[in-house]
């Protein structure tokens, strides 16, 4: 039986496709983008994987260095 997708977890992806694609548009590492949220460079890297999701935190740090509204990482 295929397992049904959720309006949360395709959030999820939507965010997490918009943090990447803002990460590379920027030239930065997985590293450098972890600098800027606070986190580690492989705490980045399980985010982009979907494993754990972005805190509003994080995403509000790394909206503000690359001066862009934070509400667009939201689906």
């Amino acid at each position: 039986m295929a397992q049904s997708v959720g309006n949360k977890d395709i959030k999820r992806t939507v965010s997490v496709g918009k943090v990447n694609s803002l990460r590379r548009a920027l030239n930065l590492t997985e590293q450098d983008l972890g600098d800027i949220m606070g986190i580690s460079g492989s705490s980045v890297s399980r985010r982009l994987r979907g494993a754990v999701p972005f805190s509003r935190e994080e995403l509000r740090r790394f909206a503000e260095q690359a001066h862009t509204e934070e509400g667009w990482f939201d689906a």
